[in-house]
């Protein structure tokens, strides 16, 4: 754990030393209000105005669900302390999966849930395939579904990237972007790569061993931008704006045909439902299998993230969501430089949190049994 929790009497490491992004109190620092005020109202409705329910969701990297609930809570326009009757009511809307690898944090998450018959967590370390196949396809089996309607993935890109090297972060995009119909997604900035390492430094750590030999690097919004559309048949709708710790959040669209899908989303012609997307090769992925010049140095400025995003972005009205039916100039034609952010760490790279999820290639006892 990243650092000691009360009750437990477990020994903890330093806060800010969480080596996969398990962090106990990551809403502290980065609260749900800080992305869910860049989302527009409705959201859910527009983007499945006539799809049968309940819809399915997936939160990947939910922590201790604090910003799944609140997303929730959001999404369906529902206030705090929800009757019983308004419950029944959500859980026929949306019906929500959250998974994080820490067990810990999912305790927690179960315990506190307010909304125990359509949010579910689950401890998955989502880089494991026959794992995520044991959790994700009875999820979807007992809905009836082949893929997920909408994924979160926020604030976990990073984790995956420096814990899985550049095939493990092609890997995860990959998998997003077959399991669900459209994506919401917060990739961290280089900086915060930077920073964690700092982090680990200072502590007496070893940096993550893959930071080094990453060939994917700079501006991570436009890498995984241009990744996702490029390789794993998905567009980018819209970039909702930045929230206050200067990071993206990025709403894709699946480009596949959904008549192509087999079990879970995984495409007819990759075979075994679920189990073997992330042990197939990745020109098999459609991703390339060492990544070349095209996907590392695709020039910035032209895969739609606004270099600072204006009130254009979230704040027109565009029928009743706030996206562009079709990207106009100001979202996909201007240059985008390096999203505005600085490279020079901010208050928050130093003491705070950078993400939420945290993937261990094996999980370690202590993970486990630290309270």
């Amino acid at each position: 754990m990243a650092a000691p929790m009360s009750g437990g009497g477990g020994r903890g490491l330093e806060p800010g030393a969480a080596p996969y992004g398990n962090f106990p109190n990551y809403s502290r620092f980065h609260p749900p209000e800080g992305r869910l005020c860049l989302l527009p109202r409705g959201l859910l409705r527009s983007l499945f105005p006539a799809e049968p329910r309940p819809l399915l969701g997936l939160d990947v990297g939910c922590n201790s669900g604090e910003l799944s609930v609140a997303l929730y809570q959001h999404l369906l326009g529902l206030q705090e302390g929800v009757p019983s009757s308004e419950q029944q009511e959500a859980a026929k809307e949306l019906q929500l999966l959250c998974c994080d690898i820490d067990p810990e944090l999912i305790r927690r998450a179960q315990q506190s849930s307010p909304f125990p018959s359509s949010i579910s967590f689950a401890s998955l370390d989502i880089m494991d395939p026959s794992a995520r196949a044991a959790l994700l396809g009875p999820f979807l089996r007992r809905f009836g579904r082949g893929r997920f309607h909408l994924c979160f993935c926020m604030s976990v890109t990073m984790w995956i990237h420096l814990r899985h090297g550049d095939r493990g972060l092609l890997r995860l995009l990959a998998l997003l972007g077959s399991l669900g119909r459209f994506l919401l997604l917060e990739p961290q900035p280089w900086r915060c790569y930077r920073a964690a390492a700092r982090r680990l430094r200072r502590l007496g750590l070893p940096e993550p061993r893959h930071l080094r030999g990453l060939s994917i690097r700079g501006d991570m919004a436009q890498r995984v931008t241009h990744i996702l559309s490029q390789h794993c048949a998905m567009e980018l709708v819209c970039c909702f704006g930045s929230t206050a710790w200067n990071r993206s959040l990025l709403l894709f669209r699946s480009t596949r045909d959904p008549s192509e899908d087999g079990e879970m989303g995984i495409p007819k012609s990759l075979g075994a439902p679920g189990l073997d997307i992330l042990g197939e090769p990745e020109e098999d992925l459609g991703i390339l299998e060492s990544p070349g010049p095209d996907l590392v140095r695709e020039p910035e400025g032209d895969l739609g993230i606004p270099e600072s995003p204006g009130p254009e972005v979230v704040g027109e009205p565009e029928g009743h969501l706030g996206i562009s039916e079709s990207p106009g100039l100001d979202l996909l034609g201007e240059p985008e430089g390096d999203l505005g952010i600085p490279e020079s760490p901010g208050p928050d790279l130093m003491g705070e949190p950078e993400g939420d999820l945290g993937i261990l290639e094996s999980p370690s006892p202590d993970l486990v049994q630290e309270t």
